[in-house]
């Protein structure tokens, strides 16, 4: 068991170590640099590619000679982008380049001011972040990363600000500060979620694991690496994905001791690997650390050896001095399972100490353990002892810690489920509140779905009696017209008719007689005519007309006409017409219905409009109704003459007298 935990986190440090590296390029990132690079730009190729690295020296020649000639011509922006370049080539080997810091150094020095905010400039404080991160310096990584954080500035810069936070959640992890990396891994998570940017996630669920590791909160940890490596999956990230997998078939191993299941796990991470088309260096370093824990779990040595020798000449080719001792450490395990002695005592125990100093704790007391074992095999009980305490001490140590770690996952527990308990009590607070609002807006709908029936309802009906008081109003016509008729031909028979026969039987009496006769037939001729058009109407106008037919009423008709006419004569001689057609309908219905003693007529112009209003002191009527009879066609005929001149009738009647009033706005 204490193997199984060795070299689980021995893979867990790896996996947190390769994710930082990975997460440096993403689809995003590789969007921008293909809108900044030219696909026919040979050099930015060339530095890309991972095969050219190998042969360190002449990478560089290559890289220093570009660079230089770019300073040379003062092509900043090109010298950018060839360092960005070659950070972009070391970043996920995760070794220190001094050569490439310098350089990178002495440009941001030189250029520091004239660095815009945009994504190329915040990108060369990252990479040098890294690079300090690489050396350990971590008050520089932090110093840079806040620098690279001022130069976030520009659009979408989402995605750098993630990889500088996620330096910054860094720092407080090499500070032994767990708690506040978490708390800033997961003040970025909400925004790598929504840019989906699962690389990303990965990389921050990653680190947040290894934050749990270092509390020692095993469940979370686990939890975290599950969340990791979905996510690297959802990116395509095979890379961070086969690191993981075989991270998670050692974490069934340490809760299961499922050895068999274990290897299945391993198998088909490395099932992945087998599809690759090009696989990266860190692809075939990952699968050869997961063959070599395979191969060793089923107690095949040597090619248990044969792996982990493989990985361990990568780390080498490529400068990485970080994660050599853990692949020292398996090397350790698999020597001693196979000869069950060590080969350099001394060496192994200064590996021990080396990790021990590195916080690697399961791995130094899987160390101490073998130590003890072969010093005892040798006889020298002495050192036996000193390497038993140790391993003792370590455990007792880890014991406290793993207790500490269990306290630490039960009061998260408690703060989750009391978070959870509030969010349901406000869920709650909010449904009633919801409850209440929907309560509220169906009954505000119903009211205004009430309100708007009973509108439409009524526009119905109105619509509906307009178009029978139209009917109505139609037959009326016709039938008035057709009394006209009759009243015309009555008044020709009677009247002029019958005058003319008389003239005709008095030819020989005295000539005065015939005159007076004549006299008479033509007096009821123009009586005729006024009453079917007033007589110089168009010449004379309106105002005169009224007054006319004012005298000719009063005169007629015992009734009191008053006037009040301020008219300038601003109508049409046709509209003027129906003005005088609706005071004449209007004051035949008021001596023939309204019993009324006197009437006003009042003509008014005003700046917009012209008012003509005629009212009596009659005892009035129920106007609605008496519209609605089918017997008001004076009524409806003042109401549609109105309409013709585009003015709008008002009738209002009460038991003191009914007033007309008609608005007729001007023409412009």
């Amino acid at each position: 068991m204490k193997d199984l935990r060795e070299c689980w986190l021995l893979l867990l440090l790896v996996a947190f170590v390769i994710s930082i590296g990975q997460g440096c390029s993403s689809d995003g990132d590789k969007t921008m640099r293909k809108s900044e690079i030219q696909k026919s730009d040979s050099i930015h190729n060339w530095l890309l590619n991972d095969k050219n690295y190998v042969n360190k020296e002449q990478y560089r020649k290559v890289f220093m000679k570009h660079f230089d000639e770019a300073i040379a011509k003062k092509n900043y922006d090109e010298a950018k982008m060839l360092l960005v370049d070659y950070g972009d080539m070391i970043f996920p080997l995760h070794a220190y380049d001094s050569l490439y810091h310098r350089t990178l150094n002495n440009f941001i020095d030189k250029h520091n001011e004239t660095l815009l905010s945009d994504s190329t400039s915040a990108t060369l404080y990252y990479l040098s972040a890294n690079q300090y991160h690489n050396l350990n310096q971590v008050e520089k990584m932090r110093l840079f990363t806040l620098k690279g954080l001022e130069k976030c500035n520009f659009a979408h810069a989402e995605n750098m600000i993630i990889r500088l936070k996620n330096f910054m959640g860094l720092y407080y992890t090499e500070k032994s500060q767990p708690e506040k990396a978490i708390q800033v891994f997961m003040e970025v998570i909400p925004l790598a979620e929504k840019l989906k940017a699962y690389r990303r996630l990965g990389s921050l669920y990653n680190n947040m694991a290894y934050c749990y590791d270092m509390l020692y909160a095993s469940t979370e940890s686990a939890r975290m690496y599950e969340k990791s490596a979905k996510s690297f999956l959802l990116a395509k990230d095979t890379t961070n994905y086969l690191d993981l997998s075989i991270t998670y078939a050692i974490n069934q191993l340490f809760f299961s001791n499922d050895t068999l299941k274990t290897v299945r796990l391993i198998d088909s991470s490395l099932a992945v690997f087998a599809k690759y088309k090009q696989a990266r260096g860190m692809d075939s370093c990952n699968a050869n650390n997961g063959l070599a824990y395979k191969y060793y779990l089923t107690k095949q040595y040597e090619k248990a050896k044969y792996h982990i020798d493989k990985s361990t000449d990568y780390f080498k080719s490529v400068g990485n001095e970080e994660l050599l001792p853990y692949n020292q450490n398996l090397a350790t395990l698999i020597y001693f399972a196979q000869h069950k002695k060590l080969e350099d005592s001394p060496k192994v125990e200064e590996l021990a100490k080396q990790l021990l100093a590195d916080e690697s704790y399961y791995d130094a007391i899987e160390l101490y353990g073998i130590l003890y074992a072969n010093a005892k095999t040798q006889g020298n009980y002495a050192k036996a002892l000193e390497f038993r305490n140790k391993e003792v001490s370590l455990n007792d140590s880890l014991t406290v810690k793993n207790q500490k770690g269990q306290l630490f996952e039960l009061e998260k527990k408690y703060e989750t489920q009391k978070k959870e308990q509030e969010i349901l009590t406000q869920k709650n607070e909010i449904s009633q509140k919801n409850t209440f609002i929907a309560l509220l807006v169906a009954s505000l709908a119903g009211l205004v779905l009430i309100i708007i029936v009973y509108y439409l309802w009524q526009k119905q009906a109105k619509l509906k009696q307009e178009k029978e008081n139209g009917m109505n109003f139609t037959k009326q016509l016709l039938e008035n017209t057709e009394e006209e008729r009759k009243r015309i031909a009555s008044d020709l028979h009677d009247s002029i008719s019958h005058e003319l026969l008389n003239l005709k039987s008095i030819f020989t009496q005295d000539l005065a007689v015939v005159n007076t006769k004549i006299d008479t037939i033509i007096n009821d001729i123009r009586g005729i005519s006024r009453n079917l058009h007033p007589v110089m109407f168009d010449k004379i106008g309106l105002v005169p007309n009224i007054e006319q037919l004012v005298e000719r009423i009063q005169n007629q008709n015992n009734f009191f006409i008053s006037t009040d006419i301020s008219y300038a004569g601003k109508l049409t001689s046709a509209d003027e017409l129906q003005i005088y057609r609706i005071i004449q309908e209007a004051l035949t219905n008021v001596i023939k219905y309204a019993n009324a003693h006197a009437a006003k007529i009042t003509i008014e112009e005003q700046p917009d409009k012209i008012l003509v209003e005629l009212r009596d002191n009659g005892h009035g009527f129920n106007v609605k109704e008496t519209l609605n009879s089918g017997k008001a066609f004076g009524l409806h005929n003042i109401i549609e003459r109105s309409r013709v001149i585009g003015g709008e009738a008002n009738i209002t009647s009460s038991p003191n007298g009914t007033i007309i009033t008609i608005n007729i706005p001007k023409k412009l």
